[in-house]
């Protein structure tokens, strides 16, 4: 059985994805930082991305995954969620609720320990993970993949 869900959740799900990377004058400030210390991260990070926008989500997990390691390298915090949360759209978009409802939460878990003063992240972050579980129990947990 295939569950279909309205557009306006996987509208919802980009559009809180892009507003996890899309404070314009902090993410400039943030990319040339990290094309200056990390240039492999930032490549990476934008490739995931690129990915992302084409609907190809395997490779954008897996872009996204080798930025986070990158990232991790540099102790880049606030780009790690950014992976997580571009990970959990992807899965999101792969109708892999469950997945998406992991990646959210680790990146919740993460920006609660080191992130202070972006209540937007977090209220974002929240809201991703309220929306992974509704769609959960509309479903009873079975989606077609």
């Amino acid at each position: 059985m295939i569950i279909k869900f309205p557009l306006a959740p996987i509208t919802i799900l980009l559009l809180s994805f892009a507003l996890s990377i899309a404070n314009p004058t902090q993410a400039l400030s943030q990319q040339k930082a990290d094309t200056a210390d990390n240039p492999a991260a930032a490549e990476g990070f934008a490739l995931a991305t690129g990915f992302l926008l084409e609907g190809l989500f395997d490779q954008s997990i897996s872009s996204f995954v080798s930025a986070e390691n990158e990232y991790r390298k540099s102790k880049n915090e606030q780009q790690i969620i950014a992976c997580y949360l571009g990970i959990a759209t992807c899965y999101s978009l792969k109708s892999d609720f469950k997945k998406s409802l992991e990646f959210n939460e680790k990146a919740l878990s993460l920006h609660k320990s080191r992130i202070e003063n972006d209540p937007e992240g977090l209220d974002l972050i929240i809201s991703n993970i309220a929306l992974c579980k509704e769609v959960q129990r509309m479903s009873n947990g079975r989606f077609e993949k």
